[in-house]
């Protein structure tokens, strides 16, 4: 017998940031990774830094949550948080970085950056995926920086895409998300409104048998 276990993390922002995982898309939707290849680049080993800063981020989302929650009934992934918030990070500056890195544990983002590489190619296997994407609405407003790209081919590896936000791109994330789901979970939006500007979006699917059937 086997137990399977999904979370799904999505992120809709309302801020502008300056700023793959194979899934098919609509013509619409342009996939920006496909002309960027990774670099090899050395990760960095969590160590005590790193935990540290991570167990107090998870205990501040899992307060925050349940103080807000309206059920008593609430699963969070603060490691679906951790992740989709550092790979954007890369494509803030300014006041805006400065927030999101103290949010992330105040460590420096390419500390971070290379922490959560090695945690990706550690955790990733038979039994446990990770995948990550970003979708932004295509305005003349937003603009994504080849050297975001690149820090995401190297790092993260996950799929960014600039998409007219319609019905096209509901159908483009609903593919997405099932894809990585192994078909779990086939609708994570059934719309998006006028000022929804970006999703990020975290998937983890464990499968394993349980030691006990």
């Amino acid at each position: 017998m086997k137990g399977k276990h999904i979370l799904i993390l999505t992120i809709c922002f309302i801020l502008v940031f300056t700023v793959a995982c194979g899934t098919s898309v609509s013509a619409a939707t342009v996939n920006l990774m496909g002309g960027i290849t990774a670099q090899s680049v050395k990760g960095k080993t969590a160590d005590e830094d790193f935990i540290n800063s991570q167990a107090e981020l998870y205990l501040k989302l899992y307060k925050d949550s349940f103080n807000k929650a309206n059920s008593e009934n609430l699963v969070i992934s603060p490691l679906s948080v951790s992740m989709a918030l550092s790979m954007t990070a890369n494509g803030a500056s300014g006041k805006t970085l400065e927030q999101m890195q103290s949010f992330l544990g105040g460590i420096d983002l390419e500390e971070l950056n290379a922490y959560q590489q090695s945690f990706l190619n550690r955790q990733n296997n038979d039994y446990l995926k990770i995948a990550n994407s970003i979708w932004f609405r295509d305005s003349e407003s937003l603009t994504v920086f080849e050297p975001f790209l690149q820090t995401n081919a190297n790092r993260y590896g996950a799929g960014i895409f600039k998409a007219p936000f319609d019905s096209s791109t509901v159908k483009d994330i609903n593919t997405w998300v099932k894809d990585n789901t192994d078909g779990l979970i086939d609708e994570m939006v059934n719309e998006i409104d006028g000022i929804t500007i970006m999703y990020l979006i975290n998937a983890m699917a464990f499968e394993a048998k349980w030691s006990v059937p």
